[in-house]
């Protein structure tokens, strides 16, 4: 017999499912969305992310990454959400001075992050009006700082986003200033010059300058080449704020102009007498370290090295290493930074730089200094392993390589390890890293060759070894696939007009119903070098293929005659591309490069489909993802 209590409490417990049901059965019909719709700084906001055409679909753990800004980053913050249907949520509070959010959403080593302009959510007033600095500070974001989480530097839409920022609340511009000058510059040169002048005329009128205006008017009076302006408030500035971050820049920016060792030292002597323990005092050094290494003194190297490891950052000791052994310099010195690097990164792993907790989660942080790591102990185990003391090698070159391929995996290293295990009779397990290899993408011939011997000392023959390799690379291939698919944008291509080095001009008009790579780059550009070998592979391949074409942009060179230096270049090692000229640098600010080498690939009708920035350091990747890119747009 059920008697009222138990009447009451199914009532109550029908009444919860009901109202659980109603909250799971939310409709989440976008990729990106957010509750409330107009949140406030210091309000909880729950986010909710649905990854159905992104390449974090089909997962069952997403975890939301939070950026916090304001001028620059404030704060970021790893957050967990929860699977509900086919969608993922997470709840957030903010802080009460946070301007807005950018959010990216990641999981087993992928990510979205909205083509790389992020997801975004402004602060408001409650009422819709988003709160002054919002726009702003995302404007900041697309044009500088955003480069250190990943977004694209976006100059077109970071000028709108101060414009409107600055026609509705004028009193945030100075705040702005030094981003919104880098902004104007990038867009248009002469026309950003002109805008920057008048800026700085109305900001040296200003009767109680801060701090932050000293810095604005120091660094773009600089900008211009108007010495006189720039000791003017250089002075001012020091005379005012003696013990700030504005004194500290400008006594750092003495050091690295300093041009002799006598002038660093005295300088050097100074800061640390005027800011002892200071952060900043690491740049110096490192300052220092890199002067020296960049003057071929090797000994002042050393010992420079020797007497102040515990002050100059991981990266420096590969540095000077790399150059000393170009140099023939004393091999047992070598393997001496290598082991002072070896123990420096172990130290940074055990206590990361606070700055880097502004952009990076910790995971991140633990990655990029894992990374740092790796530069000398693949170091240490190659220059073991070219001594004959392979065994020795190996762990070096095992831990080097597991702690860099998240970051940025070096194929040489990689081919080195997996040869070393097969010399070194692993052959099992030699196989079973060049599968993960060649999974992840760093198939070349080179590694497919070793990874055949392995299977032939499994196996016995190479019976089956084209089935078995196949499934990995096809693997690889799917994965590009799946990445690229986030890629993939439909923008007109900017019109072009440039000269060859055989004085033909080509047109983008020219390249209508063809499919083509437009690369830009300097010969002084290191990555752009790098690169050119795998290019010249990717050319080799569509070389019949006439709906295929190549476009070397050659720009922002610092030379004089700047046709002979490319077209040398060429010759010299000896390339078989198209290189076009843009001396004047029009194409490649028209194309809003903010750094080289950039691709753009660029379908039949004109757009742009995918653009590619920097190079990875694996030219078989570099290829393959060409080959796809092309193959997607075809």
């Amino acid at each position: 017999m059920i008697n009222k209590t138990t009447t009451s409490i199914m009532v109550l417990l029908l009444g919860l499912f009901l109202f659980s049901c109603s909250t799971e059965e939310k409709k989440i019909t976008t990729t990106f969305s957010y509750d409330p719709a107009s949140p406030q700084s210091g309000e909880e906001v729950t986010i909710f992310f649905l990854p159905d055409s992104s390449q974090l679909s089909g997962l069952n753990k997403v975890d939301a990454v939070i950026y916090e800004y304001d001028v620059v980053a404030e704060k970021v913050t790893e957050v967990p959400m929860t699977k509900t249907n086919n969608y993922f949520k997470a709840t957030f509070k903010p802080s009460q001075v946070t301007k807005g959010l950018i959010v990216k959403f990641k999981a087993d080593k992928k990510e979205d992050f909205n083509k790389k302009r992020g997801y975004i959510i402004f602060m408001t007033d409650g009422k819709g009006n988003s709160v002054p600095g919002a726009k702003a500070g995302l404007a900041a974001a697309y044009v500088g700082w955003g480069r250190n989480i990943g977004l694209e530097n976006l100059i077109d839409e970071g000028l709108v986003l101060f414009n409107e920022e600055f026609s509705k609340n004028p009193d945030v511009k100075e705040k702005y200033l030094d981003n919104y000058f880098y902004t104007l510059w990038r867009n248009d040169r002469k026309t950003g010059a002109e805008l920057i002048s008048k800026e700085l005329e109305s900001l040296e009128t200003k009767e109680n300058k801060t701090e932050n205006d000293y810095k604005v008017l120091k660094k773009w009076y600089g900008t211009l080449g108007l010495s006189d302006k720039v000791n003017k408030y250089t002075q001012e500035g020091l005379k005012k704020y003696p013990k700030s971050d504005f004194a500290k820049s400008v006594q750092f920016d003495n050091f690295r102009q300093a041009q002799t060792s006598e002038e660093k030292d005295k300088l050097l002597a100074k800061f640390k007498k005027d800011f002892p323990n200071d952060d900043l005092l690491n740049g110096f050094y490192e300052d220092y370290a890199y002067y020296y290494i960049q003057q071929g003194d090797f000994d002042k190297t050393y010992n420079f090295f020797a007497k102040n490891r515990e002050l100059i950052h991981p990266f420096y000791f590969d540095y000077a290493a790399q150059k000393m052994m170009k140099g023939n310099y004393n091999s047992s010195k070598i393997e001496d930074l290598y082991k002072w690097g070896i123990e420096r990164g172990r130290k940074l792993l055990d206590n990361p730089s606070k700055d880097e907790a502004k952009f990076l989660t910790k995971e991140e942080i633990q990655t990029q200094d894992g990374y740092y790591l790796a530069l000398n102990l693949l170091g240490y185990g190659k220059i073991l392993y070219d001594k004959g003391e392979k065994e020795k090698a190996l762990p070096f070159l095992e831990e080097g390589v597991n702690k860099s391929k998240d970051y940025n995996s070096n194929s040489e290293m990689n081919l080195l390890y997996a040869k070393a295990l097969l010399e070194t009779g692993n052959n099992d397990k030699a196989l079973k890293v060049t599968e993960e290899f060649v999974k992840a993408g760093n198939g070349s011939e080179e590694m497919i060759t070793l990874m055949k011997q392995a299977y032939i000392g499994k196996n016995g023959s190479d019976e089956g070894f084209k089935e078995y390799v196949s499934k990995y690379e096809d693997a690889a291939k799917a994965e590009i696939i799946k990445t690229l698919k986030d890629e993939i944008i439909n923008e007109p291509a900017p019109a072009f007009e440039l000269k060859d080095l055989d004085g033909k001009t080509v047109t983008l008009a020219d390249m209508k119903g063809k499919t083509f790579v437009l690369d830009f780059w300097a010969t002084w550009c290191g990555p752009c070098k790098k690169s050119f070998p795998g290019m010249q592979k990717a050319v080799n391949y569509y070389k019949n293929d006439n709906g295929v074409q190549f476009l070397f942009v050659n720009t922002w060179e610092r030379v004089d005659n700047k046709i002979k230096n490319a077209r040398d270049f060429i010759k010299k090692n000896k390339y078989s591309v198209r290189v076009l000229m843009d001396t004047e640098n029009k194409t490649v600010t028209d194309y809003k490069v903010s750094g080289i080498p950039t691709k753009f690939i660029i379908d039949k009708n004109g757009n742009i489909r995918f653009k590619s920035i920097g190079f990875s350091g694996d030219t078989h990747k570099l290829v393959e993802e060409i080959k796809v890119m092309i193959d997607m747009i075809k």
